[in-house]
């Protein structure tokens, strides 16, 4: 690649493709088929095709970026949200949860104030079902034991458990997903498709790919 970030091909010079795309090349090497540069791409052709994917695991002459069943997954994945996600944010409705609601914290025994939400933890598509979700969220502790010394914490709460812990509602306008959530466009991409793991026990049980 020249200065400019224009390609030029190594082969040919040329610019606008590079060696492995070279139509001079590929020329060059139907027409001699016994040549070093035919035994090159031969050879190199044999090596991708051994390559293991690092999602899939299999071996078939693709990459993690070129995988079909990670496409498939990533499909699939948003179908799923899509369905739930609705729902669960009916939930939250229903329990008054949102930006200002007062939520008791069971675990640690203190009462907080909602200030954000994990939206993108709310994935409601676990193989037992959504009602196992935690909602996430960070808040301003007003009341417990420590509510002088902690002023911003972390905290979740179960899904199936929201209408008994939050104390004090908020209205509707508290309460406002991000665009692409509702949708299942946005979601925890480090969760599901985490680049130094293969492909996630979930997808293996729920979305049965076969290429």
């Amino acid at each position: 690649m020249s200065w400019n970030s224009t390609v030029t091909c190594s082969w040919c010079y040329k610019t606008g493709h590079n060696r492995r795309g070279c139509p001079d090349r590929r020329a060059y090497i139907a027409n001699n088929p016994n040549s070093y540069e035919a035994i090159r791409q031969k050879a190199d052709k044999e090596s991708q095709a051994s390559r293991k994917c690092t999602y899939c695991l299999r071996r078939g002459g693709h990459n993690r970026r070129t995988c079909p069943v990670l496409q498939s997954d990533r499909a699939f994945l948003q179908q799923r949200l899509s369905e739930a996600r609705p729902s669960a944010l009916q939930t939250l409705h229903e329990a008054g949860f949102g930006i200002g609601a007062l939520v008791v914290d069971q675990y640690w025994d203190r009462l907080i104030m909602v200030t954000s939400i994990s939206w993108e933890g709310i994935d409601c598509v676990g193989i037992n079902g959504h009602d196992n979700d935690q909602i996430v969220f960070r808040g301003r502790q007003v009341g417990g034991p420590h509510a002088r010394s902690a002023k911003e914490c972390s905290a979740s709460v179960p899904l199936r458990d929201l209408a008994s812990t939050v104390l004090s509602a908020t209205s509707k306008s508290g309460l406002k997903p991000p665009a692409g959530w509702a949708d299942g466009t946005s979601f925890d991409e480090s969760r599901w498709f985490d680049k130094k793991s293969s492909r996630d026990y979930f997808f293996r049980e729920e979305n049965h790919f076969s290429s």
